[in-house]
């Protein structure tokens, strides 16, 4: 194992297995909440539910973390999960299900936050871009591998959510059996929207657009396929066809980005996610069997624009002003999330299933609306001073202490 891995591969490996249970448990619930009858408007709001924990454990959990400590709080978190997760098959009740989604996003937050602030605590300057590549590889194949896991027992059991509970109590053990030194406080990014808007505006939109189109997908895909009459085998290998294709086009694209203006970049892939998103309202009605066929192109092209648009934001700040800003957009990303699930299932409830992705494709449609209006407004900053691109995974505010422009922010200090 490479050196910058030896450091840190316990952490990877207990994220690993953390983002293995969510994975599972995030398709699950949806799946599970289908055959229970409940509504599609009840689905996203279950969804919302994760992503509203999931803000507000962003900004309470550090001050837990604080005050018990770095272990303490990542076994609290684990065990409320690992617990939440088994709760939903002893109470199947539609609010119940719903305080158990909050629940289960506040605790996500703060694992993420404990384990991202050792991976912080372990990097230099020398190799945090390589750990944060790593990171991401971890985190999105480990959500892949969790849909695979939904073929394992049948959803109507209560066998995949203990496999679940038992996946987020594993991730405690490499965490817990550490010898390292607990790292430094986590620090609550301080958030200026108004700022961050006047500095790369469609930045901004693009994070939250993310947040809306990327939101609804996770809560309602496996519905769409579900009511599209498709077995929920094929629920595992779509989704994890979107995530693969998201992860192999990341580099390529996010190297384009770097080599032209960004905003056109950003413009061109909201409107091909269009087309992608129509293509697949489409086939959800008259040709369900193509579907398998367009998810690796939609996850292409919709995944790698959160990422492009942090970079987009990046262009404009000031480098001593990064953790700030990430971290800013980061919340706009789950202020989407939020509505995302919300607003989709309202569409889906009134007008069919299939209308997911056309309410996908509003939002990216708006989006590249909104960069052809930006293009026109603002020069482009010029090719070789933008900031590099860099995946960033969507997890909690302290990966981005791992990004390398931080570098910047501490050689400008």
């Amino acid at each position: 194992m490479p050196p910058v891995l030896a450091s840190v591969g316990s952490l990877l490996f207990s994220v690993a297995i953390l983002l293995t249970g969510n994975g599972l448990q995030s398709t699950l619930i949806s799946v599970r909440a289908n055959l229970e009858d409940f509504s599609t408007l009840t689905i996203g709001l279950l969804q919302s539910g994760y992503f509203a924990g999931f803000v507000a454990g962003c900004i309470v959990c550090p001050h837990i973390v604080r005050r018990v400590g770095h272990i303490r709080a990542f076994a609290v978190m684990a065990s409320s999960a690992s617990v939440s997760a088994l709760m939903h098959v002893l109470l199947i009740h539609t609010f119940t299900w719903w305080l158990l989604r909050v629940s289960t996003g506040f605790c996500l937050a703060g694992l993420f936050m404990v384990a991202e602030s050792w991976l912080n605590e372990r990097a230099v300057n020398q190799n945090r871009g390589r750990i944060l590549s790593v990171y991401f590889m971890v985190n999105m194949g480990s959500i892949a591998l969790g849909q695979l896991f939904l073929m394992l027992a049948d959803p109507k059991e209560f066998i995949l959510f203990v496999a679940v509970s038992i996946l987020i109590s594993l991730a405690l053990v490499p965490v817990t059996l550490t010898t390292a030194m607990a790292p430094a406080p986590i620090q609550n990014a301080r958030l200026h929207f108004r700022r961050l808007f006047n500095v790369a505006p469609l930045g901004v939109a693009g994070c939250l657009a993310v947040g809306l189109a990327n939101g609804a997908f996770w809560g309602l895909a496996p519905v769409f396929i579900q009511d599209a009459g498709l077995p929920i085998s094929t629920i595992s290998f779509f989704i994890s066809l979107v995530i693969v294709g998201g992860i192999i086009s990341q580099w390529p694209l996010g190297k384009l980005s770097d080599q032209y203006d960004r905003r056109r970049v950003m413009t061109a892939m909201s409107f091909l996610a269009v087309l992608s998103g129509l293509a697949l309202a489409a086939s959800g009605v008259l040709l369900p069997g193509a579907l398998l066929y367009l998810a690796f192109t939609h996850g292409a092209i919709i995944m790698p624009l959160y990422a492009i648009s942090i970079a987009h934001v990046n262009d404009f700040a000031d480098p001593k002003d990064f953790l700030e800003t990430s971290g800013g957009l980061l919340f706009f990303f789950g202020m989407g999330a939020i509505l995302g699930p919300l607003l989709a299932s309202l569409v889906m409830e009134y007008f069919g299933y299939w209308t997911l992705f056309l309410f996908t494709a509003t939002v990216h449609a708006i989006l590249g609306l909104y960069g052809i209006y930006r293009i026109s407004r603002r020069a482009p900053v010029p090719i070789g001073e933008q900031s590099e691109y860099v995946p960033v995974p969507r997890s909690s505010p302290v990966v981005f202490g791992l990004h390398p422009d931080v570098d910047k922010e501490s050689s400008d200090s």
